[in-house]
């Protein structure tokens, strides 16, 4: 049963990049991305740990169907979204609505602030912990700040990138430019490079392939997606496993294969979701929207002037307390409900994420997470404009959305979107003033 349900999933999960690329001839389409995220944990990851036969050690067969089930629900309720929110098949040009030539200069000029600032905020925090020796000296390094938004600043970068290369609409940037490119990509980059992470590799590598495919008003073929893809997959996980051994001075001594992450274990996004949800059915307990409202609401104030903000909220709401993480649930709830103890560290993925919180209503939510998802790939096709920019962090996110949960990605795109429409509500005010 549990293996058939496996090949149920898989079916989805395919049928999705194939109507993406060929009906919605685009192999930028989120039911291409997000149907080989979906399907690399909820397909490939149990495939290759039922073949080494080691689910057995962490969850029985009984609880393997169950959590395939609802794994199987969540993913056609995110890729029905997706299809919904794309609507009919659009004939328009990949770029969108073209951009006058003032309001493509202002774009890029408000892009290059942007970026700066980001690039200016990823120093500072290298200057706090020491210098850039100090900072990625070490295995997965980085800078710091005590500030919350000065910590996170770095991550307009991103939209910053994205506008600066979409408004290239007509013409082609220079040298000059292409090295601003490469210096408003390089907190991405090194962060993610030397810092041994995942979530700023894919940002970074993304960023900057939608945002070249956006300058030339092409795509690239399936094919070259989906070898990318593999590619980039396989050198997130060869991060995440030498992490240890990447940073300045390493002797760059590489062990560990990157297929060591897929092997079961307390810290599995796929194990480790399959027993949050068992722990919250046996448990009954949910949390209703409570952590999404402290993520969403809570934590944009600043501490200085709420410093126990998640604490009193976590009282208030009888919900964990997302400063400190899993921490809560993998050292004490799981031992009493499936008898391990989960890695404080551990992400659970998109479906998991979404079922502790609301339960069956997950359902929709999963949903309406497919249907933004599929409504910006098609405001970005037909309108251009700020929703070019709003597809292109939705597509570098996803990696956080599905393999971590909404919480990881939701406030990196509240960031990211803010400082993106700043710069296209600035570039039309100058524009106006400049006809």
């Amino acid at each position: 049963m549990y293996e058939a349900l496996l090949i149920v999933t898989a079916l989805p999960c395919l049928a999705a990049i194939v109507v993406g690329s060929w009906y919605y001839r685009d192999t930028f389409h989120p039911l291409v991305y997000l149907g080989g995220l979906l399907g690399a944990l909820y397909v490939v990851t149990p495939a290759h740990l039922l073949t080494e036969g080691a689910l057995g050690i962490f969850l029985d067969n009984d609880s393997l169907v169950e959590i395939q089930t609802i794994y199987l629900i969540g993913v056609i309720s995110v890729l029905l979204g997706v299809w919904k929110g794309s609507g009919v098949r659009v004939d328009s040009k990949p770029s969108g609505v073209m951009l006058g030539e003032v309001q493509q200069r202002r774009l890029r000029v408000g892009a290059i602030v942007l970026g700066l600032v980001a690039v200016g905020g990823f120093v500072n925090g290298i200057v706090n912990v020491g210098g850039f020796e100090a900072a990625f000296g070490k295995g997965y390094g980085g800078g710091w700040s005590d500030s919350g938004y000065v910590r996170e600043i770095w991550l307009l970068s991103l939209p910053a990138l994205l506008w600066l290369m979409a408004g290239y609409q007509t013409g082609r940037p220079g040298w000059s430019m292409w090295a601003l490119i490469a210096t408003i990509s390089a907190p991405f980059l090194v962060q993610g490079i030397l810092g041994g992470r995942r979530g700023p590799t894919f940002m970074g590598v993304v960023g900057l392939t939608v945002g070249w495919y956006l300058m030339r008003q092409r795509r690239p073929r399936l094919v070259t997606v989906l070898a990318g893809g593999i590619g980039l997959g396989v050198t997130l996980l060869f991060l995440a496993m030498n992490r240890g051994e990447i940073h300045l001075g390493s002797e760059l001594q590489f062990e560990r294969s990157p297929m060591e992450y897929l092997q079961a274990g307390t810290s599995n996004e796929y194990i480790y979701g399959g027993a949050l949800m068992l722990n919250a059915r046996m448990r009954n307990e949910f949390y209703w929207g409570g952590r999404y409202f402290q993520m969403y609401l809570i934590r944009p104030i600043p501490s200085a002037l709420w410093p126990t903000k998640y604490v009193d909220t976590a009282q208030m709401l009888d919900v964990p307390n997302i400063d400190r993480g899993n921490e809560g649930l993998a050292r004490l709830e799981l031992l009493s409900t499936v008898g391990w103890a989960g890695d404080p560290g551990a992400a659970p993925g998109i479906v998991a994420d979404l079922w502790v919180e609301l339960w069956w209503l997950s359902v929709l939510a999963l949903f309406g997470v497919g249907w933004i998802h599929g409504r910006a790939w098609r405001k970005a096709q037909t309108q251009g404009g700020p929703w070019i920019p709003c597809f292109g962090v939705l597509t570098s996110l996803s990696v956080y959305l599905v393999m971590q949960g909404l919480d990881a990605m939701g406030y990196r795109a509240l960031l990211m979107l803010a400082g993106s429409t700043a710069v296209w509500y600035g570039s039309k005010v100058h524009s106006a003033g400049a006809r």
